[in-house]
């Protein structure tokens, strides 16, 4: 009687047993499954949170949610690096101006201003300091130079030490060699013109297919002296781009380390090579500036290669200028003879250009050259409409109460003017996408005191070297180097584009600004467009020009065969 409760207690506590541990393992997994949902729901929720922040609350309480512009670019740096990497970023600027007026916003911290010459004043003559855009431009690797630094006081404390060898009255100084180095470099330019193109003694071969080009002509097909086979060598194309640079090293490089110490690409055209090795490194402006930790990845080989070749080049002058500290007076007395002869003429062909007086006279009146007022109006129109660097120049605010159009830009604030857009305000240059030297002189029947007060308007409005205590150190030498260049070889010679390298159009248009009107690489507008990036260059890397000597009938008879 005793044992039936017992085993039916047993059973009851069986069952309890089996029971408990089954809903003991239904909880489990229902605590498990639960807090798999809970873990989804949370990360799900942290993620629209971010993207709530980032696309809503962020823009929306930055205290530039005011200044106008694409949506996108308030909340990512994404659409600014892209459109620099692509090139096309100096005319997206410029278009933003056009539909969202002189305010527009480039990224969450970059703002850029048009249309105002207050702008200029804030950013450029008070003296923001430089963004850390400038910082990668050092040499070497990390040796510090003007342009590079960025805060004020170690700028000025650079600046302070070669100013004066900048200064134009020290430019225009006969007690210093620059005269001679200008003159002397110039005579050789013409020289080479003369050779390489007006009598064709020596063909400009060394240009025609290089291996730092890539983009030339030449590698695509045989173009060079097609039509001109079967005649006489004279009038050849010669390739001016990388001359001018040539020409541009040789003045710079012996300006600054002596007369005898620098480069003379133009008497050994196989050495202009290191100019094209430049504008290979060059076209890394977007890594260098932007993405300096990418950079090596990024590079081609042969940008690499010439990245190298251009540090061994470099250094090689240093080395020379060490040896030879002091400049000599060697070559202050050379005669026009000795200089034809040194640039590879027989004796015999020397004295035949002595005798026709061909370029005997070199204009080396400086200040004369320097007072032509249409030669003036000539560089200033093609500094406005081709500024060698239309890209910004950005600064950071480093004021508390700064305010533009009556929104405060907070302290850090990256800001710029872009030269590009200056230079095209339609209120101070009417017909601004127009090249017209002659808005730089006097209109027939305006006063004296007009034309100084709108030539006053339009030069504030001009960015061609800068502005301010920031402006490029050696605006004078490159302005005189020009204006000597242009006066020269114009007084001698005429020039046209060589009809065997691209199909010469009569459109007088300016030549366009980006890739995109590259088109089929034929016509001159397509071959000499220019790229879209901070410093420009055609996007081939080559323009030719053949030489004639007034009054020739030679040039008319190559235009009516083309």
């Amino acid at each position: 009687m005793l044992r039936e409760p017992v085993q039916k207690q047993c059973k009851f506590a069986e069952i309890d047993i089996y029971q408990i541990s089954a809903l003991g393992e239904i909880d489990i997994y229902q605590i498990s499954a639960l807090g798999e949902i809970d873990i989804y729901q949370i990360l799900a929720l942290g993620f629209i949170s971010i993207l709530i922040y980032y696309f809503l609350i962020y823009p929306i309480t930055s205290p530039l949610w005011k200044v106008p512009g694409p949506y996108l670019y308030r909340i990512s740096y994404i659409p600014s690096l892209n459109h620099q990497r692509k090139h096309r970023w100096i005319e997206r600027v410029y278009n933003l101006h056009q539909q969202y007026g002189p305010l527009v916003i480039l990224s969450p911290n970059e703002l850029s201003v048009n249309g105002s010459q207050q702008f200029i004043i804030d950013i450029y003559l008070k003296n923001f300091p430089k963004s850390k855009f400038y910082q990668n431009f050092t040499n070497h690797g990390s040796k510090d130079n003007l342009f590079a630094t960025l805060t004020n006081e170690k700028h000025l404390h650079y600046k302070k030490m070669i100013t004066r060898l900048y200064s134009k009255s020290a430019i225009m100084s006969r007690e210093n060699n620059t005269r001679e180095i200008l003159v002397d470099t110039t005579r050789k330019l013409v020289n080479v013109v003369h050779q390489s193109s007006v009598s064709g003694e020596l063909p400009d071969i060394y240009s025609v297919k290089p291996e730092f080009n890539p983009r030339a002509k030449s590698h695509k097909q045989d173009w060079f002296n097609k039509s001109k086979k079967n005649q006489s060598g004279k009038n050849l194309g010669i390739e001016v781009y990388t001359l001018f640079g040539a020409f541009a090293m040789d003045v710079i490089s012996r300006f600054e380390l002596g007369i005898n110490n620098g480069s003379d690409l133009l008497s050994n055209p196989v050495e202009r090579e290191i100019i094209m090795k430049h504008r290979q490194v060059s076209s890394m402006g977007f890594w260098t500036s932007f993405m300096p930790q990418f950079w090596v990845l990024a590079a081609t080989k042969l940008i690499k290669m010439a990245a190298d070749d251009i540090t061994k080049f470099q250094l090689s002058l240093y080395a020379i200028a060490e040896k030879n500290p002091y400049p000599t007076t060697k070559g202050k007395n050379r005669t026009t003879l000795e200089t034809l002869k040194s640039n590879g003429l027989e004796k015999d062909y020397a004295y035949s250009f002595l005798t026709d007086n061909l370029f005997a006279d070199v204009i080396d009146d400086l200040e004369k050259i320097d007072q032509l007022q249409f030669l003036n109006s000539l560089l200033l129109e093609n500094s406005r409409v081709h500024a060698s660097i239309p890209g910004a120049e950005p600064r950071i605010v480093d004021k508390e109460d700064y305010c533009v159009n009556g929104i405060h830009i907070p302290l850090g604030t990256t800001i710029s003017c872009l030269p590009f857009a200056l230079h095209r305000e339609p209120t101070v240059f009417p017909n601004a996408m127009a090249f017209v030297p002659q808005r730089w002189l006097p209109y027939p029947h305006e006063s004296e005191t007009t034309y100084k007060m709108r030539l006053k308007q339009q030069n504030k409005f001009m960015m061609p070297f800068g502005k301010g205590i920031r402006m490029c150190l050696g605006m004078n030498l490159a302005q005189l180097e020009i204006k000597l260049v242009i006066a020269n070889l114009y007084w001698h010679y005429s020039s046209q584009l060589d009809p065997d390298w691209c199909h010469v159009t009569q459109d007088n248009t300016p030549i366009k600004l980006g890739s995109k009107w590259q088109g089929s690489n034929r016509t001159d507008q397509e071959m000499m467009c220019m790229n879209d990036a901070y410093t420009t260059n055609p996007v081939n890397d080559e323009c030719w020009l053949r030489w004639f000597e007034h009054d020739t009938s030679e040039q008319s008879e190559i235009v009516e065969q083309h």
